[in-house]
């Protein structure tokens, strides 16, 4: 089966519409490896978007913002002098049924696919909140060897990446809704489970109206609209 591996969306529906046109029409499944929310501000039309879709969904650390944001204001007071008022507007705007299901979402998802034993994880297998660059340290990827999966799917990072260890791939689709490669567009991936290869994808979109949003909700915070921009 061809899976696309979706991650790091962040409310970006411009990006995740625009990828969506895109998608081959032999994909069997979608799998969403977390921050669905965050940064930007379209949570509503991303689980639209998305709802109707065969997906397996995982939570990343800004679901766990948005969880603990429902009883401590102080986290979303946080949250918004670092990240912008995205999670503020999300509570606004989100239905019971939305917001239970983000803030429900498992951590990780293993999973057998075939004779390949898959995980699905946001920042690391041991940490929802680790980063894990294209340029780690072997002694960081010789914790991989402790691992049942041979196939590990992880986001978090923004940054697309496919590492062999030891028989074991680590793939990262990089980010749909906001790169920080300096490489502009929608980034994700399309995961063939027979061949056991990824191929790379990078779908272009029109950024004008999420600029115009980030300067009606969050017009001090200069990275909200760098980052989708920089080379």
């Amino acid at each position: 089966m061809k899976v696309v591996i979706l991650s790091d969306i962040h409310g970006n529906a411009d990006a995740l519409e625009a990828t969506l046109q895109a998608i081959p029409q032999d994909i069997s499944e979608f799998w969403i490896l977390g921050d669905l929310v965050g940064y930007y501000y379209q949570i509503n039309k991303v689980l639209s978007l998305l709802k109707p879709l065969p997906c397996k969904f995982i939570a990343g650390n800004h679901e766990h913002y948005l969880k603990s944001g429902i009883h401590d204001p102080a986290v979303l007071s946080r949250y918004k002098s670092q990240y912008g008022s995205s999670l503020e507007i999300a509570l606004g705007e989100l239905n019971n049924e939305d917001l239970n299901f983000l803030t429900s979402l498992p951590d990780q998802l293993a999973f057998s696919l075939g004779n390949k034993e898959i995980l699905l994880c946001h920042g690391s297998p041991w940490d929802n909140d680790e980063y894990i660059y294209p340029d780690v340290l072997q002694k960081k990827l010789e914790k991989y060897d402790e691992l049942s999966a041979s196939v590990i799917f992880q986001g978090h990072t923004h940054y697309p990446m496919e590492l062999t260890h030891n028989n074991k791939k680590i793939i990262n689709p990089g980010s749909l809704g906001q790169p920080r490669n300096r490489q502009a567009g929608a980034h994700w991936a399309i995961y063939d489970s027979e061949t056991n290869e990824v191929t790379f994808k990078t779908t272009l979109y029109s950024i004008e109206s999420l600029i115009k949003e980030i300067e009606t909700h969050d017009p001090t915070n200069v990275y909200l609209k760098t980052v989708l921009t920089r080379k």
